[in-house]
């Protein structure tokens, strides 16, 4: 399967060159394939990490789409996003659906656009949201819980002659292993847990509320608008909600990804 996707990802890179990176489809699948590869790349392994991590990139998009035109006589951002000399997939760019019915200034940009930031981002807290879904109330202590448990009960239930075997010992040993994975299965069992999908679908919503309403704004004004500055508010926002019907503030504030990761990158 490696070579399939290098096969298709370089036939698509070889097809937006050719197009000049000016066919929207062709740039969105390309920009579609590096946002998933950063999520999978790329874990947040806590709650604050999220919430820090989103706060500073608004701040820090803010600035260069409202502030730079202050500090360097022209806005950054946009003068970047929009430049002739920074095509490929480092953006969404969608066709402005008002050209469709009005008369289309040429020299104008042709695209609205949605830099990957404003996907991978939100992105990052909401697959944190998910596995915070599915371990429920369950996680390290219960699984710990649960292993402790069977582990006494065989030796409660073991006869003199296991004690004098010693093998009472290999058998609770076994069963403690074997208590620890059920319960470990149970978190993260699908029909279980992942139709209570609670943070990750009220976010998900909020992720799609956000993005709108800076469409619109971006509509009605004709300027260009930092998304991080709708969608951080709205997904953490939503995540506090949530928390906050649950009576799980705290546990949303402190909640740490313990889930061993050998594939990609954890950020505490």
């Amino acid at each position: 399967w490696d070579g399939v996707g290098l096969g298709l990802g370089l036939w698509l890179a070889t097809l937006d060159n050719i197009a000049g990176h000016a066919d929207f489809t062709i740039n969105n699948l390309l920009a579609s394939c590096i946002a998933i590869d950063v999520l999978q790349l790329v874990g947040l392994q806590s709650f604050k990490a999220a919430a820090a991590l989103s706060a500073g990139l608004l701040l820090y998009d803010v600035f260069w789409v409202f502030g730079s035109s202050s500090v360097f006589g022209d806005n950054v951002m946009m003068t970047v996003a929009t430049s002739d000399s920074f095509t490929g997939p480092f953006r969404f760019i969608f066709p402005r659906w008002e050209t469709l019915v009005l008369p289309f200034d040429s020299s104008a940009f042709p695209f609205s656009l949605l830099g990957l930031g404003d996907v991978a981002v939100p992105g990052l807290l909401l697959c944190l949201l998910l596995k915070l879904d599915t371990q429920k109330d369950s996680g390290l202590d219960a699984r710990a819980a649960a292993a402790g448990e069977a582990f006494a009960a065989e030796f409660a239930r073991a006869s003199d002659e296991d004690y004098e075997s010693g093998r009472v010992s290999i058998d609770a040993a076994d069963a403690a292993d074997i208590a620890y994975n059920i319960s470990y299965d149970k978190e993260t069992d699908p029909e279980e847990y992942l139709q209570y999908r609670e943070y990750f679908i009220n976010t998900l919503g909020a992720y799609i509320a956000g993005l709108s309403l800076a469409f619109g704004i971006n509509y009605f004004t004709h300027a260009g608008q930092p998304a991080l500055l709708y969608l951080v508010p709205c997904t953490l926002g939503m995540a506090f909600v949530v928390s906050f019907q649950r009576s799980e503030v705290i546990r949303l504030f402190t909640y740490v990804d313990r889930t061993k990761r050998d594939s990609y990158v954890s950020l505490k």
